[in-house]
């Protein structure tokens, strides 16, 4: 999924055509991972990953997913304790999967946190946790939409709003959202070389999630207009 417009490719096509042409397929789940949990057997994933913290978890931990066939033939990447299972003046043999990836004191407090987020989802509703989400972001567009030179990067049923406003550059228009108490992301999202093709210098993104509302909605298009007002002025 794009974070900067909230698009998803068709996995499973691209999957069967990367497979086709003899590529391991890695996908980045870090963005679409809390809209829906892909069924990593039936798409054939080689390698899936996503962040901790993008469901709502802590930062600083992440899950890799990957068939063990693959995972056997990598050699480990990072040297330290438990990653070992025989040691010598000559060298050493690594444990067995997966503990030959994860050398050193694991990162307790965040495993913690992050096995406590994955219970509590078992009782999340994607798909109406989505709807409301994709509702608010729709509103969000309909009423920004008012604003002279408003420009959407919006992808259909995205719950994300990247938008652009003739009259303000994109930081300088999330600086002053900031100062409303309005947390909006600004720039090129790490995706430059996307607004390289599409045309655009940047953007404002707005995200929506379950815990928003629409008085949130209200509170964004009031201070995008009060942030216009300032620098017309």
């Amino acid at each position: 999924m794009s974070n900067v417009t909230g698009g998803q490719p068709d996995l499973a096509k691209a999957i069967a055509l990367a497979h086709q042409a003899g590529a391991v397929v890695m996908v980045d789940g870090a963005q679409g991972i809390v809209h829906s949990a892909p069924d990593v057997q039936a798409l054939d994933i080689d390698f899936y990953a996503f962040s901790g913290h993008k469901l709502f978890g802590p930062t600083g931990i992440g899950v890799l997913y990957g068939k063990a066939d693959l995972l056997e033939s990598m050699p480990p990447w990072h040297g330290g304790g438990k990653m070992m299972s025989v040691v010598s003046f000559d060298g050493f043999t690594p444990q067995a999967i997966p503990q030959r990836f994860e050398a050193g004191t694991p990162a307790i407090a965040e495993v913690l946190g992050l096995g406590a987020v994955l219970t509590w989802l078992q009782g999340y509703d994607w798909r109406a946790a989505n709807q409301y989400s994709q509702g608010l972001a729709q509103l969000a567009e309909q009423q920004l939409a008012r604003f002279p030179g408003f420009r959407s990067l919006r992808s259909p049923n995205a719950t994300i709003l990247s938008f652009t406003l003739t009259d303000a550059h994109p930081n300088d228009l999330a600086t002053l959202l900031a100062e409303q108490q309005i947390a909006v992301r600004a720039g090129h999202h790490c995706a430059q070389p996307l607004f390289v093709a599409l045309g655009f210098d940047g953007a404002v993104r707005a995200s929506f999630a379950p815990y928003n509302n629409e008085h949130d909605v209200t509170a964004l298009v009031t201070a995008v207009g009060n942030a216009l007002d300032l620098l017309r002025d």
